[in-house]
């Protein structure tokens, strides 16, 4: 018995048959009258609706068997799929595929057995429609047609399920783009060619309320400087395709506000109004905060990762006397600790560095001039742009002007709590230290509690209500933010609903008070439901499959080209993969790049493409050998789109070589098919060619031999010179065997000693054949008795051999 073999794209595969979502799905009408009608056509035992997944196969439907499945190593099925065409068995018993299976040996006792392989829309074959019956039979070419024909009813009927899905899910985003618009924080609005509102969300900030503005033009709905400055945005909107940032503010109002602009398509144009007159408040706050960081009199001190000072600022030089030339190249601590420093301070700061973390302490310096100070140091880590420690950054503050910096850090407090997100809605203050955790009911609201239900509030109930896979990142994030590492803390987060559904939160916050020895203590943030922005976003996702296609393929080549062929644009990757620069390709026809016939014929592809619309190149993935620069082909996987450019057809490439693929995929056939010490064909290659002689002396009605050799005293040779001069006599033994046979024939190492020849195209006159066999079988022992050196051994070496002829009743 041998099991069925996998396809080459079984991830693929299995992917599609859990898309179809028919794996242990309830049985169906639609589905089971085609078996049975299948059954009655036939005139058979059983017929099945065959789902070949990973490890079994799925009845989907069935008439004449009571199991629902049965593993896919014994599956007739598993062999089924891997044929474009109908799969035929027509008796098990004298097949050696299935003549040990335990569905022949056992109940239902399978001898005919007839598959057609049913795709789903993609084209993956996921399984089979099958005939089983426990009489040997065969079908006719009308009855293969029927069978084909009823297969294919299951995939439409799959297909159908397929479009009623996508239709169901069509619907469903738009009632979620309706309810997203009706819940934005934002104005929205759609203009047309002839700057009129199409679509206008109803919203506070409106000038007028939203069916005056539905329909309307936009003067008829501005008529001011900002009505004009609009129509100039829309106008820039619809001849580049760029978002237009655009930001103005209502004076007598005190209101500033920030619009997008992008074009949706050639009629409309998307414009997004946001509210931001706390954030310009914020930002002017942020302003002013920034030109108080310029000014400050703190030393500030970079070291490489060493911890070697690479640069200070004025403000340091001031406080220690030292100057950029006295501490270039040396540790701060050589200089600046002394006499009456804490020891216990030095080996915390110490051992902060060696686990590349930051530390705030206060400790006592001495100046050049050996005048002590104290400072309170705050160091931080320098990460690099690929987040990778450079050095660190350390910032010395004068304690004894420490109270007119208190008051400074007081306000800027005050200004940050003031600072808060105007699409928040719960409030919450947590403090660091004892887990203390105060909330509004807005907050209890968002996951469908009433207050009075969550009190008495502590970490642990935000902990609780948190998803597990989100609780970690946030854990994370606060700590980071509360160490001074990202100036605020922010996650997206999922919390569970009363109803207990998973819904998404947005939480944010800041530090807004720290205990005396600078340790963060209450944590000031809101939360925010951004369910809906979640959903939208999973929905905008299902619609651009297509572009994350080629997103994500920008590793690969992208080559474009016009319709005649010129190359117009040509990626780094591409550069690496054929070895010309962007010098040498652009403008140039991408024939360049192929190897024949590609190479001739490309020009003919576009023209008939083109002009008659024939195409075998776009829409499909493709393998064919390229042409490097160096004259050298190699593989390639090739895909192209075509798409519309300034009202020109061009075409975009997306290429991938596949060379050590390709060489993967031979190794594993030799590590399948051959021996390992010798190179020739292994008992499973064997099995195969003898297979294809047999059917080859049926249908050319002659005579093949079946030879199979014995190395006499080989087990004497490996005991007394060792297994390395055994391996060297049996290779000598191949390469002899190979040379004796014809070019057609198989020689093959069954293992050990053992060799197998088949030898094919004899006379079809039994005698004759016989007499060809037995002058092949001399002269192989010819060959095989001659002197062997085995490196340095001379060993002679003699074989038992014995034939059998094989004819078109074998």
């Amino acid at each position: 018995m041998s099991a069925p073999d996998y396809p080459a794209d079984e991830a693929v595969r299995l992917l599609a048959l859990k898309r179809t979502a028919l794996l242990d799905s309830p049985a169906e009408e639609r589905f089971d009258r085609i078996t049975r009608l299948a059954a009655f056509i036939f005139n058979v035992q059983t017929c099945l609706i065959s789902l070949v997944d990973a490890d079994r196969q799925w009845f989907k439907s069935k008439v004449g068997l009571d199991a629902c499945q049965t593993e896919r190593d014994i599956s007739f099925c598993g062999h089924a799929i891997l044929h474009p065409d109908i799969f035929i068995v027509s008796d098990a018993t004298k097949d050696d595929r299935f003549s040990a299976n335990p569905l022949v040996t056992e109940e239902p006792r399978i001898r005919f057995y007839a598959g057609a392989p049913v795709c789903e829309p993609g084209g993956q074959p996921i399984g089979t429609l099958c005939l089983i019956d426990p009489q040997p039979r065969d079908l006719t070419i009308s009855e293969k047609r029927v069978l084909r024909e009823l297969a294919g009813m299951v995939e439409h009927e799959i297909a159908r399920l397929d479009q009623e899905t996508l239709q169901q899910k069509l619907s469903a985003g738009m009632t979620r783009t309706a309810t997203i618009m009706a819940t934005l924080p934002d104005m929205v609005f759609v203009i047309d060619r002839n700057f009129r509102f199409s679509v206008c969300n109803d919203h506070p900030d409106l000038l007028k309320p939203q069916h005056e503005i539905l329909g309307q033009k936009i003067l008829d709905v501005l008529p001011n400087e900002l009505g004009h400055q609009l129509m100039d945005n829309v106008k820039q909107a619809f001849e580049n395709g760029n978002v237009i940032h655009h930001n103005y503010t209502f004076a007598k109002l005190n209101k500033s506000f920030e619009a997008r602009y992008k074009k949706i398509d050639e009629n409309e144009v998307l414009i997004i109004i946001r509210n931001t007159t706390e954030q310009t408040a914020a930002h002017s706050a942020i302003r002013r905060l920034s030109e108080v960081a310029r000014q400050t009199t703190n030393g500030v001190v970079i070291t490489d990762i060493r911890g070697f000072v690479v640069w200070i600022n004025e403000a340091f030089t001031s406080i220690t006397g030292y100057s950029i030339e006295d501490m270039l190249g040396k540790k701060p601590g050589e200089l600046l600790q002394g006499a009456d420093t804490d020891p216990a301070t030095i080996v915390r700061m110490r051992a902060a560095l060696a686990l590349q973390q930051s530390f705030n302490v206060d400790v006592l310096n001495y100046s050049k001039e050996q005048q002590s100070y104290w400072v309170r140091i705050a160091c931080n880590p320098l990460l690099n742009e690929e987040g990778e420690l450079s050095g660190y950054i350390a910032i010395q503050t004068d304690i004894t002007k420490e109270k007119r910096y208190e008051e400074l850090i007081h306000n800027s407090e005050n200004l940050l709590k003031a600072v808060i997100d105007a699409n928040t809605i719960g409030t919450w203050r947590l403090n660091l230290q004892n887990g203390e955790l105060v909330i509004n009911d807005k907050w209890a609201s968002l996951l469908g509690y009433e207050l009075s239900e969550l009190l008495p509030t502590c970490r642990n109930t935000w902990e609780r209500l948190t998803h597990p896979d989100d609780l970690a990142y946030s854990a994370v994030q606060i700590e980071k933010h509360a160490a001074g590492l990202i100036p605020i803390y922010e996650a997206n987060i999922r919390m569970k609903h009363k109803n207990g559904e998973w819904i998404w939160i947005n939480t944010r916050g800041r530090v807004s008070t720290r205990t005396n020895d600078g340790n963060a203590e209450w944590l000031l943030g809101t939360h925010f439901d951004i369910n809906d922005q979640i959903q939208a976003e999973s929905s905008l996702n299902e619609k651009s499959k297509q572009m994350e296609a080629v997103v994500e393929s920008l590793l690969d080549g992208i080559i474009t080209i016009d319709s005649k062929g010129k190359v117009l644009t040509f990626n780094q990757a591409a550069n690496e993969i054929f070895g010309y620069s962007d010098e040498e390709i652009i403008g140039r026809n991408i024939s360049m790049l192929m190897g024949s016939p590609h190479r001739e014929h490309h020009d003919s592809y576009l023209s008939n493409y083109i002009n008659r619309g024939i195409s075998d190149i776009t829409g499909r993935i493709r393998e064919l050998d390229a042409l490097h620069k160096n004259g050298t082909t190699f593989p390639i996987e090739l895909g192209v789109v075509e798409v519309k450019m300034a009202g020109e057809t061009n075409f975009i490439g997306i290429v991938r070589d596949i060379t050590q693929r390709k060489s993967r995929e031979q190794e594993i056939h030799q590590l399948a098919f051959y021996d390992s010490l010798t190179l020739l064909p292994n008992r499973r290659l064997l099995l195969d060619r003898l297979q294809g002689a047999i059917t080859h002396c049926s249908r050319a009605n002659n005579f093949a031999a079946l030879m199979f050799l014995d190395l006499d005293n080989f087990k004497n040779l490996n005991d007394s010179a060792g297994h390395n001069k055994g391996d060297l006599l049996l290779c000598q033994v191949a390469a002899r065997l190979v040379q004796s046979v014809r070019q057609g024939d198989t020689v093959s190492r069954l293992g050990g000693d053992e060799f197998v020849v088949v030898v094919s195209d004899l006379s079809d006159d039994k005698e004759t054949a016989a007499n060809q066999a037995e002058s092949l079988a001399q002269k192989i022992m010819a060959h095989l008795t001659q002197e062997y050196d085995l490196e340095g051994l001379t060993y002679n070496s003699s074989a038992s051999i014995g034939v059998t002829m094989l004819g078109r009743r074998n």
